[in-house]
């Protein structure tokens, strides 16, 4: 395996394992402890959790992960035998389609719906209740596919 490879692959495996850990959190404590509010209050926050977590360090990794994981795929794909190609592969396909593909088609999705509704009607303790169990089924698969891409990258770098 070449150095940029080698170098590529680690990265993508951190990053995927940054991410995963964030979201793993989110899965396991912060989602039901802001269920154990009231609507108002877990939905608020959520909206300031949705507005506090665009910034440069959880973005550059969650999207800087995504865009290595493409490069490294590419160099893969370009450099033809490698003997652990199709983990490398799967890995980055993991990542791109499990993570940042679930979070673009579901997770942001509700995300804005969220951020427009007023904290005070009724409507919005409803889609409060639909939310935290859809938005946080969401995050369970975009946990498991983090997680994953994290395992199957440094597997790759085993064999």
């Amino acid at each position: 395996m070449s150095d940029v490879l080698l170098i590529l692959t680690v990265t993508c495996a951190v990053g995927s394992g940054l991410i995963a850990g964030v979201f793993f959190a989110f899965s396991s404590f912060v989602m039901p402890a802001l269920g154990r509010t009231t609507s108002p209050h877990g939905a608020e926050a959520m909206q300031q959790i949705n507005v506090t977590v665009i910034n440069v360090p959880m973005m550059g990794t969650f999207l800087g992960s995504g865009v290595l994981c493409l490069l490294l795929a590419g160099l893969t794909l370009w450099q033809g035998d490698v003997s652990a190609a199709w983990l490398t592969l799967t890995g980055c396909g993991l990542y791109v389609v499990g993570t940042i593909g679930v979070t673009i088609v579901f997770n942001v999705p509700m995300n804005e719906k969220l951020a427009l509704m007023p904290l005070a009607e009724s409507t919005t303790a409803d889609y409060w209740q639909h939310y935290l169990r859809r938005w946080t089924w969401w995050n369970t698969v975009r946990t498991l596919a983090s997680t994953a891409a994290c395992v199957v990258l440094i597997v790759s770098l085993l064999v």
